[in-house]
């Protein structure tokens, strides 16, 4: 094979338990030369952290194109650790002769190779449907077995490719471009629907994690968490279910980090401080890679010494209260979805949105001098006042208003349910193109008829 041919590398790797003795982490690669598909995986010894199974996937990938005769190489990973420790600080580290370098044996290993072998890198979001990524985290997740098994060994096979798009356009029968910086994909905003403080969800036993689905909540301070234990009755109560057509994979992420430190036989309420997770910052912060800075205090998940992540509930039976309350809200919107006619679903968008001078819906701009409103409903003859009160039975008014930057289509419903001879209860629906929501306090969403 000629040298001046260029490889294409897909690398992952994958951890349970990341930064514990018990760790269990595999790492898989997908590699094209020419017209000639591999893949490889292996299983790492116990105790393994994520970034050492992106290394080694990267490194294995290596070794093997240059058993093939190819030094030069386009690689596609979804860790930013593996491509500025071989573009900015290996150098450094050399010179310095590996002092305090965590993962330095892996880090000379690579320093070794690149005598031989250069190339370039394009960054990947992992968990986005990038046809090689989400094969190479298949082959990682898979190689968790063998380690397991204390199996260690180098496991690679060609396979029959069928024709595949190069996402850059680099031709492997070409020689390597001039090295260009590549470009950071901006990472996408969480859905403006997920306006609590808090989300809501459970780790550890067989508790089964909806990716699709996510529980918000929301209360003064940190300090309600622990002591309301999020299942007591109070007006100043905002719960609200949000299911999204799309995985949050970062949430996910966090919720197997959680579970990985919980006993096999619990199952514990976990509230991801969102509203921390969500800031700007923060949010490309951990799309970044953050798997080498995360901490356990007091069974919280944290981020270095900075950002509190996950608060831990032990034992809050409110708290399972709490989940049962915001698991009733995704049945009310099944029925609705369903037509059921136990439900009512009365369309009061105009009360929150307006066409602006462009044609364009926007949030009226009456709504942000104002905390609450009433809404009047016909239940079957009878009125109700519906009093939206914004951030304490409904969503807040900067949810709609951020809501329809990201997406055109927005419906803000009433659902009426729980109808009897003298009253009934409400909630608020709103729809998106690619999520639905259902909001309420439970404590004060009773209603008599008039």
């Amino acid at each position: 094979m000629s040298t001046e041919s260029v490889a294409l590398i897909y690398p992952d790797g994958a951890t349970t338990g990341n930064g514990e003795p018990t760790s269990i982490s595999g790492w898989g690669t997908v590699v094209k030369i020419g017209g000639r598909v591999f893949e490889g995986h292996g299983g790492l010894p116990m105790g393994s952290t994520n970034n050492q199974a992106e290394l080694v996937a990267f490194t294995e990938s290596l070794k093997f194109i240059a058993s093939h005769g190819i030094v030069k190489f386009h690689a596609f990973p979804d860790s930013q650790y593996v491509i500025n420790g071989w573009k900015s600080w290996m150098h450094g580290w050399a010179k310095r002769n590996w002092e305090d370098v965590k993962n330095a044996e892996y880090w000379k290993t690579l320093a070794e190779l690149r005598k031989t072998i250069s190339g370039n890198f394009t960054w990947v979001k992992g968990h986005n449907g990038h046809t090689e990524n989400e094969r190479a985290d298949s082959l990682a997740l898979m190689s968790k077995e063998l380690a397991k098994a204390n199996d260690t060994s180098v496991y690679w096979e060609e396979i029959f490719a069928t024709e595949t798009v190069n996402p850059t356009g680099v031709d492997d029968t070409q020689s390597v471009p001039a090295a260009k910086a590549a470009k950071t994909p901006k990472v996408a905003e969480p859905n403006a629907l997920l306006c609590g403080a808090y989300l809501l969800t459970q780790c550890g036993g067989s508790y089964k994690y909806n990716g699709l689905t996510h529980y918000t909540c929301s209360f003064e301070s940190d300090k309600d968490i622990k002591t309301r234990f999020l299942g007591v009755a109070s007006p100043y109560r905002f719960e609200g279910v949000v299911i999204l057509k799309e995985r949050i994979p970062m949430l996910d992420a966090l919720h197997a980090e959680q579970t990985a430190r919980v006993e096999s036989y619990y199952a514990v309420p976990t509230v991801f401080n969102w509203s921390s997770i969500k800031s700007a910052k923060t949010w490309k912060l951990l799309h970044e890679g953050y798997e080498d800075g995360l901490k356990l205090v007091n069974n919280d998940l944290w981020y270095k010494d900075d950002i509190h992540l996950t608060h831990f509930l032990s034992t809050p039976a409110m708290a399972f209260d709490c989940i049962d309350s915001m698991e009733a809200k995704e049945v009310l919107l099944k029925a609705v979805l369903d037509g059921s006619q136990h439900v009512m679903k009365v369309d009061v968008t105009d009360h929150f949105v307006e066409m602006d001078s462009k044609g364009k819906p926007t949030i009226k701009p009456e709504l942000t001098s104002i905390r609450k409103m009433f809404i009047q409903v016909d239940v079957l003859g009878n009125m109700v006042n519906v009093p939206l009160i914004f951030k304490q039975n409904g969503p807040d008014r900067n949810c709609i208003a951020k809501l329809l930057k990201q997406t055109k289509n927005v419906k803000v419903s009433i659902i009426i349910h729980d109808i009897s001879k003298g009253g009934c209860r409400w909630s608020v629906m709103v729809e998106s193109d690619d999520a639905m929501a259902c909001f309420n306090n439970p404590s004060t969403n009773i209603l008599p008829f008039l």
